[in-house]
This record gives structure tokens, sequence and C-alpha cells, in this order.
């Protein structure tokens, strides 16, 4: 009987955030950070394939070749889940929004703003001369979620008072 002896691959997986699942050619192997973990049992000669996900952001996949005695590192930037939303003229132009629980996504109509975490917002519209608006929105992974924001004017309103006091 020979008997062959190999130096099995070594394999670090690290992630931002971490506390990811991992998965090596769908076997479960625990959660990021994982350092030095030995492929005895899964090695075989050949590619790999490293899944790696966390609750709100994107899958993270590489494939990866080992060879006996090879210690390799995978450190995974995840990228959180994310959609778009796009803000249209309905019947005026030119009007001011912001995201009231995220103040930097703001603009003025006609916009789309892109890379915005999945979630449940309020968007907040105003504009001179209008009374100012707020809309409810969903945000959905890989999805463009479209408001068009319908302001009714000051004078408009000013007219249906004077109307009703006559």
């Amino acid at each position: 009987i020979e008997v062959y002896l190999e130096e099995q691959p070594i394999l670090s997986i690290y992630s931002e955030p971490t506390g990811a699942k991992i998965y090596l050619n769908s076997n479960d192997l625990g959660y990021t950070p994982l350092n030095g973990f030995n492929l005895h049992r899964f090695y075989m000669s050949g590619t790999k394939v490293i899944l790696t996900g966390v609750q709100g952001y994107e899958d993270y996949s590489e494939t990866i070749t080992f060879k006996p005695g090879d210690k390799k590192t995978i450190n995974a930037i995840l990228v959180k889940k994310s959609g778009s939303l796009k803000i249209e003229d309905y019947e005026t132009s030119d009007v001011t929004f912001e995201v009231i629980e995220d103040k930097s996504i703001s603009g003025v109509s006609p916009s789309t703003e892109d890379n915005i975490p999945v979630g449940s917002y309020t968007l907040l519209f105003h504009k001179q001369g209008y009374l100012s608006q707020q809309k409810k929105i969903e945000i959905k992974w890989k999805q463009t979620t479209t408001v068009s924001p319908s302001l009714q004017s000051v004078n408009s309103i000013e007219k249906e008072i004077g109307t009703l006091k006559r």
C-alpha cells in the first residue's frame, strides 16, 4: 500500500459587515470571520464557490481554485440591498423633496436617486406658494419607486375660501 500525504488547503474568510453566513458548494461553514479553516473534508482539486450573505445585503460569491497546501483569504465587502427613487413632475415642476429619515437624500424634481437602502421612508415635498405634502414610500431591492407629487397652490385655496365666503 502506498500512502501519499498532501498538505490540505487552508481558507480564511472575512466580511464587512461580519456575521455573514458562509457556504462552500452548499456546505454550511458557519459565519464570518472564519480564520484558518482546513478544507480536508471539502477539498477536491478544482474550483469552489464561496457565497456569503447577511440580511439586508446582497449575496457575495467568488470562485476560487485550491491546490494542495494553498492558504487563501477572502475579504468580502458586502453591498447593501438598494433600489432607486424617481421623482416625476405632475402638475408643478421644480418641487423640492427630501427623505425625512435621511436628509442626505434630497433634490428637485424631476430627479432619480440611486442606491437608496431598501426600506420604508417618508418623503416631504415643498415649493414656494404651495402646501407641503408628505408621502410614505417603500424602496424595494433592484426596483425603482416612482412618485409624482401633487401639490395644491395657496392661490387656489384662497380662491376656494373666497368663493365660500360669498
